[in-house]
């Protein structure tokens, strides 16, 4: 579990170092989000069932065009 945790807070240290990089414009960004995260707390949210029934019902409604699908295959070519 120590590895994971090790491995985990290297990666955060090396976006950091990364983001350092970055103009102060982008590194406000970063702070904006970074503070909302810490706002909302470290707890997991959990849908309503309302919200669940809302999201379902909108994933229903969505059907996607034989254009469009052809169109985000190109777009993401592997």
């Amino acid at each position: 579990m120590a590895m994971c945790y090790t491995a985990r807070m290297s990666k955060l240290a090396d976006l950091m170092e990364e983001v350092k990089r970055w103009p102060q414009e982008r590194q406000r960004d970063v702070e904006h989000v970074l503070e909302a995260m810490l706002e909302g707390g470290t707890e997991t949210y959990e849908l309503s069932a309302e919200e669940r029934m809302l999201i379902d019902e909108g994933l229903e409604s969505r059907q996607v065009s034989p254009v469009e699908l052809n169109s985000f295959r190109r777009r993401h070519k592997a």
